[in-house]
C-alpha cells in the first residue's frame, strides 16, 4: 500500500497543495522555512497513532495567515493510498476507506463542531463570531467528494477511529535526533524493536536468566559492595529517619528477562578499540548506525501478521555523514514493501534518486506550493527522463536546490561568469541566490522542460552559445537528438535562452575585456597573442579604429583557449578579471532577468555595453 496523492489546505505555510506520490524513497526538497518539516507534521496528523493527543490539538497559529477563522474555515490534510489489493492485511486496513475502487482516503480536519455549523445554518449565530474554541478535531475516511474542493461546512466521509490504523506503522525521525540518547531509550531504541522479532523461548530465556541470577549473586555477595551497601542505608535513615524502613544492597536489578532486555546495550569493535559502546563513535557512523538498524527492524516487520503498511518520515538522514556514505545510505533505505519519506538538503542523496522520488517545496510571500512526482515529469520522454538522470549528479542536482538558475554549456562559463558578474555588475550571484550550473553540453531541452508550472516553478536563464551545430567532424549527418529541438520554442515564464551571436570566448574579445585577456595569454606564454592584445589596447587609448585587430583577436582567443583547454583557459582567466570593465549583452540581459521578477529585459545586438 502507497501513499498517491495528498492534500493540504490552509495549514501553516500551504494554503493549498495537491500533488502525486510515487512507491518508495520520496525526497523533499527545498529551502529552509519552505515547510519541509511541515509536510511530514501534516502526514502524522493522518496517520501516526504515535503522535499524540497534545500534537494532534491545533491552534489558531496553524492556521495559514490567509484563513479567517471568525468566519469559518477550515484546515484539512487528505492522504489517499493506492495498492492495497493484493494482501488481505491491507485490504482489511483500508477496504472500508474507499473512495472509488483501489484508492482509499483517509482524512484530518480541523473546523467548526458540527453544533455550530448547525446554528450558523440556521441563523442562531453570525458568521464573523466564531472563536478557536467553537473547532475540534474529525478524523475521517472515505467519502464521494474531492478533498481539494470540500468546503468547511461541509462533510467528507465518515468518522474513523486512530485504533483502526494499528496495523500502518508510522516511524518518524526528526531532524535534531541524539541517536546517542535514543539508543539507550527502550521506547524508542531500534536495538529493542530488532530484539522483539526475534523469537526466543521460555527456556532459552530462562538459561540467560539463571546466568544472570548467578552473577547477580556473586556480585551482591563482594565485601566491598555489601559494605556499600550498608552506607547507603545508614545516610538514608539518617536523613529519613525510621519512618520509611528500608534494605539497600548492591547488585545488578531483578534477575528477569525484561531487565535483560533493558541492560542490552551495542557494542562496536574497530581496529583501535573492543566492545565500546555507541558514545564514543562519531556522530555520523551512529547516525548511520540508527538508521540501518530501523531499516532491518522494518525488513523483518513485515513478516508479522498485525502489520498491513509501513511508513518512515526521516528528517535529514545526510546529518553528519561523509558524501559517498550518504549515496550508500539512500540506498539502503530503498525498502520493499515500505514508503519513506525524507527531508534533504544533500545534492548527494537527490543524485542518487530518480526524478520520479522528488517532491520538490517552492516557497514566495509566505505560501509553498509543491510540485509531486507526476507534475515534475509530465512534460518528459522517458527518454529524457533517463537523460536527466544521468545528468543530475553531485554538482547539477543543484538545480533542484536553487532559487534561480543560471544554465551555461561547459566550464569556462562556469569558472568565469560568477567572477566577471561579481567585478563588473558588483552583484554576488550566491546572495541573490543565483546557481550557475554546466551541464556540459548543449541538450538544455531537458533541462528547460523542467521549469514550468507544472514542474520547478522558478527562474531559469540559458546561455547558449550561437554555433549550435555539432563542428569538428567530417559527417555532417551527425546530430544529437537532444539539441533537436528549437531552444527558444521552450521559453515560457519561467524558461529564457540568451544566446551570444558566436562562441563565449569570442564574445569576451571586446575593448574593456582585452587586459583580462592579454595577462591570461601571457600566462600561457602566447607572445603573439599577447602582443596584439597589447598594442589593440593602445590604439584604443589613442583613439584609432580597432576593428580589424578584434576580429583577428577573436580567432586568436578562441585557438588559444582549444589548445590550452576551455576549462583550463577559462580558470586562469578567472584570475584575472579584476581590470574587467564590461560584461558581453546577452549575460547582462540574462541576470537582469532574473533578479526582476515581473520585468522582461530588452535584447539589443550591442556587445560591448556594460549592465
Amino acid at each position: 500500500m502507497n501513499i498517491d496523492r495528498i492534500v493540504i489546505r490552509n495549514f501553516r505555510n500551504f494554503e493549498f497543495v495537491d500533488f502525486s506520490l510515487m512507491p518508495g524513497v520520496s525526497c523533499i526538497i527545498g529551502d529552509n522555512n519552505s515547510g519541509k518539516s511541515n509536510l511530514l507534521h501534516a502526514i502524522r496528523l493522518v496517520c501516526d497513532v504515535n503522535l499524540s493527543n497534545q500534537a494532534r490539538q491545533l491552534s489558531e497559529h496553524d492556521f495559514h495567515s490567509g484563513a479567517d477563522i471568525s468566519a469559518g474555515t477550515q484546515i484539512l490534510v487528505s492522504i489517499e493510498f493506492t495498492d492495497f489489493l493484493d494482501g488481505d492485511k491491507k485490504q482489511a486496513l483500508l477496504g472500508s476507506f474507499e473512495t472509488e475502487e483501489g484508492r482509499a482516503r483517509l482524512c484530518f480536519r480541523f473546523r467548526p463542531r458540527r453544533k455550530v455549523i448547525e446554528q450558523i445554518e440556521n441563523f442562531e449565530r453570525l458568521i464573523g463570531s466564531l472563536t478557536i474554541d467553537d473547532y475540534n478535531i474529525e478524523l475521517t475516511a472515505g467519502g464521494d467528494g474531492d478533498s481539494a474542493l470540500v468546503d468547511w461546512n461541509e462533510p467528507l466521509g465518515s468518522k474513523f477511529s486512530l485504533l483502526d490504523l494499528q496495523g500502518y506503522h508510522v516511524t518518524y525521525l526528526h531532524a535534531l535526533r541524539d541517536v546517542v540518547s535514543d539508543l539507550r531509550k527502550q521506547h524508542v531504541s531500534p536495538l529493542k524493536k530488532l530484539l522483539s522479532t526475534i523469537e526466543t523461548s521460555e527456556e532459552e530465556r530462562q538459561v540467560l536468566v539463571n546466568l544472570l541470577k548467578e552473577a547477580n549473586s556473586k556480585i551482591s555477595s563482594d565485601f566491598q559492595l555489601k559494605t556499600l551497601g550498608t552506607i547507603i542505608e545508614n545516610a538514608f535513615r539518617k536523613g529519613a529517619g525510621e519512618t520509611y524502613p528500608t534494605k539497600f544492597k548492591v547488585g545488578v536489578s531483578d534477575p528477569s528477562w525484561a531487565s535483560i532486555e533493558r541492560s542490552l546495550s551495542i557494542l562496536l569493535s574497530n581496529q583501535s578499540l573492543e566492545d565500546f559502546e555507541p558514545f564514543r563513535n562519531g556522530l555520523g557512523l551512529n547516525n548511520v548506525l540508527y538508521i540501518c538498524m530501523l531499516t532491518e527492524y522494518f525488513h523483518r516487520k513485515m513478516t508479522s501478521e498485525n502489520v498491513a503498511g509501513q511508513l518512515l518520515l526521516i528528517e535529514e538522514p545526510e546529518a553528519h555523514i561523509h558524501p559517498q556514505l550518504q549515496r550508500v545510505l539512500h540506498s539502503a533505505l530503498k525498502i520493499p514493501e515500505v514508503q519513506t519519506f525524507i527531508t534533504t538538503h544533500s545534492t548527494h542523496v537527490t543524485s542518487n534518486s530518480r526524478l520520479e522520488s522528488y517532491v520538490i517545496l517552492n516557497s514566495k510571500d509566505g505560501k509553498t506550493q509543491i510540485t509531486g512526482a507526476s507534475e515534475l515529469a509530465l512534460n518528459l520522454s522517458e527518454k529524457e527522463i533517463a537523460d536527466l538522470e544521468r545528468y543530475l549528479d553531485a554538482t547539477r542536482s543543484t538545480i533542484l536546490f536553487a532559487k534561480k538558475v543560471l544554465l551555461v554549456e561547459g566550464p569556462a562559463e562556469l569558472y568565469v561568469i560568477p567572477e566577471l558578474i561579481n567585478q563588473v555588475l558588483n552583484f554576488d550571484l550566491d546572495r541573490l541566490g543565483i546557481s550557475v550550473i554546466s551541464i556540459h553540453g548543449k541538450h538544455f531541452q531537458s533541462y528547460a522542460k523542467l521549469f514550468s508550472k507544472e514542474g520547478l516553478k522558478k527562474k531559469c536563464a540559458i546561455l547558449t552559445d550561437g554555433d549550435l551545430n555539432l563542428q569538428d567532424t567530417d559527417d555532417e549527418s551527425i546530430t544529437d537528438p537532444a539539441i533537436e529541438e528549437n531552444l527558444l520554442e521552450l521559453e515560457n515564464e519561467y524558461v529564457r535562452v540568451f544566446q551570444s551571436s558566436s562562441t563565449f570566448e569570442k564574445e569576451l574579445t571586446m575593448h574593456g575585456f582585452l587586459d583580462p585577456l592579454r595577462k591570461t595569454a601571457n600566462e600561457f606564454n602566447a607572445t603573439r597573442t599577447s602582443k596584439l592584445l597589447s598594442e589593440c589596447i593602445q590604439k584604443k587609448n589613442n583613439g584609432e579604429n580597432t576593428s580589424s585587430e578584434i576580429k583577428e583577436l577573436r580567432e586568436k582567443i578562441l585557438r588559444l583557449a582549444i589548445k590550452v583547454g576551455k576549462g583550463r583557459f577559462a580558470q586562469v582567466l578567472s584570475r584575472n578579471l579584476k581590470t574587467a570593465k564590461v560584461i558581453p549583452q546577452y549575460i547582462s540581459d540574462a541576470i537582469s532577468w532574473l533578479i526582476n521578477d515581473d520585468s522582461e529585459c530588452d535584447r539589443d545586438d550591442d556587445d560591448d555595453v556594460p549592465f
